[in-house]
C-alpha cells in the first residue's frame, strides 16, 4: 500500500509541477505576499479534497458519463479563468496597485488570503479533468483489500498534501521576491503575462473537444 501511495503521490507531483492555471494563479499572487501566495495553494487542496469526496461518492463518475454536464463544469471554468485574466489585464493598466493590495497591515492581509483562498477553491472545482483523475487513475491503484471509499478519500488527501504542499512552497520563493516584483514596471508586466496566460488557457478550454 505504501509503494501505490509513494507512486501516486509522483504522480501527483508531476502533475502539480506542469504550468497551468493553479501555478499561475500562486505566482500571481505571490505579487501580494506570502499568505495570498499560500493560501491559493491551500485553496487548491481543499478543492482536491472536494473532488475525492465527489469521486468516492459517484458524482465525478457522473462527469465522466454525461458529456453536457461536463462541457457545463468545464465553460463554466474556463469563464472564470477569462474573468481572472482580465482582473490582471487590468491590475496591469493601472500606473499604481490598489492600496489594498500594497499595504502589509493585517486587515487588508486577511482579506487577501480569504480571496486567494477562494480563488484557488473555485479554480480548481471548475475544473472537471481533476475528478476524471480520480476517476481513471485512483481505481487502479486501490487494492482489493481496500474499499473504494476508503482508497479514494485517501489517495485524494495524499493529492491535496502533494499539490498544497508545492504550490506553497513555489508561493513561498515567488513571495520573497516581492519588493523587486512589486516596482511598477515588473508588477505591471507581470499582472499582464498573468492575464494573457489566464485568458489564454480559458479559451483552449473552452474550446477543447474531449
Amino acid at each position: 500500500m505504501l509503494q501505490l501511495i509513494a507512486t501516486f503521490a509522483a504522480v501527483s507531483a508531476l502533475l502539480t509541477a506542469t504550468p497551468g492555471p493553479d501555478n499561475l494563479l500562486v505566482l500571481r499572487n505571490g505579487l501580494h505576499g506570502r499568505r495570498p501566495a499560500i493560501a491559493t495553494g491551500l485553496g487548491v487542496s481543499i478543492a482536491a479534497i472536494a473532488w475525492g469526496i465527489a469521486a468516492a461518492f459517484g458524482l465525478a463518475a457522473l462527469l465522466q458519463r454525461s458529456q453536457p454536464l461536463f462541457d457545463a463544469v468545464r465553460v463554466a471554468g474556463a469563464l472564470y479563468l477569462c474573468y481572472l485574466g482580465v482582473r490582471s489585464l487590468i491590475a496591469a493598466a493601472r500606473k499604481d496597485p490598489r492600496p489594498e493590495h500594497t499595504s502589509m497591515n493585517a486587515g487588508p492581509a486577511a482579506r487577501g488570503s480569504w480571496h486567494a483562498l477562494r480563488t484557488g477553491v473555485v479554480t480548481d472545482l471548475m475544473n472537471p479533468k481533476t475528478g476524471l483523475l480520480y476517476v481513471a487513475l485512483v481505481p487502479q491503484l486501490i487494492p482489493h483489500t481496500v474499499s473504494v471509499l476508503e482508497g479514494t478519500l485517501l489517495f485524494s488527501w495524499v493529492d491535496a498534501i502533494v499539490a498544497g504542499g508545492f504550490l506553497a512552497v513555489m508561493g513561498w520563493f515567488a513571495a520573497s521576491a516581492v519588493e523587486w516584483l512589486r516596482r511598477p514596471r515588473v508588477r505591471r508586466i507581470t499582472e499582464g503575462a498573468a492575464g494573457v496566460s489566464l485568458i489564454g488557457i480559458g479559451v483552449r478550454t473552452a474550446l477543447e473537444r474531449t
